[in-house]
């Protein structure tokens, strides 16, 4: 394995996005994306093996992911086997796992997010590993993090990256988000099997609705719809 400052000069070196790639596939790094926060878009460069990323926005995998859950709350440096645990205190159901299996399926087993924006332009990179995470980032920690520093730089002006709306399901809470896809997905519920769905009660439920009511400024629950699904369900990393 290359001594550090090998690695380093290389990332220096590297004269794409493509290059720090490379360099960072030998520490263990199977797949790459950087994403980059505007005020009404997502724009996300991955790395040209294949159109994971793509899939995972588009089947809307990341709706209910430990790790996008964990990048939406600008954690810092974390693997993904940290977001996962962390978050299992607060839920674990079958959409959780789901989005699990997407990124096994992948042949991802763990990886590494970590910080690459500049201010008040917040950006992170998405590092994943066929292998647990929590070695590759005790060994490599500077040049990870150089690498993320390296990708801002030759990204913040790429025309390179695929650009998603920043949807309005950004606005909701986890608990939120899961009562607005119930819903979607089961329209013909009553509010009592949504309530039994959820396991609270019809008056939490009614208080939930309130809630996401005021968040997107409607006055009826039908308006939160045609609002929501006018600008798009399910993507929701921002």
């Amino acid at each position: 394995m290359q001594g550090s400052l090998e690695i380093a000069k290389e990332l220096y070196d590297a004269a794409s996005p493509n290059d720090i790639f490379k360099c960072l596939r030998r520490l263990g790094v199977t797949r790459l994306a950087w994403i980059y926060y505007t005020e009404e878009t997502l724009q996300v460069w991955q790395d040209g093996q294949d159109t994971f990323f793509d899939q995972y926005f588009e089947l809307e995998a990341d709706m209910f992911c430990a790790v996008a859950w964990a990048v939406r709350r600008r954690w810092g440096t974390a693997t993904f086997h940290d977001m996962r645990s962390q978050l299992s205190k607060f839920w674990r159901d079958e959409m959780d796992r789901e989005a699990e299996r997407f990124w096994e399926n992948g042949g991802v087993v763990d990886g590494i997010m970590l910080y690459s924006g500049k201010g008040r332009q917040p950006a992170t990179v998405i590092m994943a590993t066929a292998q647990p995470a929590d070695s590759i980032l005790e060994t490599y920690w500077a040049e990870l993090h150089l690498a993320a520093a390296l990708l801002f730089r030759l990204l913040e002006h790429s025309d390179s990256m695929r650009e998603y709306p920043r949807f309005m399901d950004a606005q909701l809470t986890y608990d939120q988000l899961k009562l607005f896809n119930l819903v979607v997905r089961h329209p013909q519920m009553t509010v009592k099997e949504q309530a039994e769905a959820l396991g609270i009660s019809e008056a939490s439920l009614k208080s939930r609705q309130i809630k996401i009511m005021k968040k997107l400024n409607v006055k009826t629950w039908g308006a939160v719809f045609s609002k929501m699904l006018t600008s798009g369900l399910g993507r929701q990393w921002y």
